[in-house]
């Protein structure tokens, strides 16, 4: 074990993104019930609820697919959280999968709290429109690009 191992869930990045996703959900909930255009044709924050996963998929009003979506994903979240402790553990780098956790874990309080994610980033150009986001999901991709980058890194040594 590390001398001076602190587990990912005590970290300050872990818990700056969780909290700034936190804060920009509850302002969109405040601010954008009508669509709020910041750069025309190109950003937009307009409020979103999604029942489903990533992007819209799976997204269902029945209460029973929404309940297995989100018990699939907090075991996800375990098993990812359970995975960085060990790899944290043996001085493996774990910036990526904080990044998930961070984002993930704000997604979940959302889906508890709310009956879904707060999404509120739009973006576009011309007439092609990227689905809805938030400050969490900007994590996750950028977390599972990290991940998967170090992983392809680690086959080539």
């Amino acid at each position: 074990m590390i001398r001076n191992y602190r587990p990912w869930y005590t970290d300050m990045l872990f818990w700056s993104i969780f909290l700034i996703d936190m804060i920009t959900k509850q302002l969109a909930v405040s601010f954008c019930s009508v669509p709020l255009v910041i750069i025309k044709n190109l950003l937009v924050f307009r409020l979103s609820f999604n029942r489903g996963i990533s992007w819209g998929f799976f997204h269902s009003e029945n209460p029973f697919i929404f309940l297995i979506l989100s018990i699939l994903i907090f075991l996800i979240l375990c098993f990812l959280a359970k995975y960085t402790l060990d790899q944290q553990k043996i001085g493996k780098d774990i910036f990526g999968q904080l990044l998930v956790l961070a984002g993930g874990f704000a997604n979940f309080t959302d889906r508890i709290r709310s009956g879904g994610v707060i999404d509120f980033i739009q973006l576009s150009y011309c007439n092609h429109y990227f689905p809805v986001f938030n400050v969490a999901d900007v994590a996750i991709t950028l977390g599972v690009c990290i991940m998967l980058y170090s992983f392809l890194q680690s086959d080539d040594e």
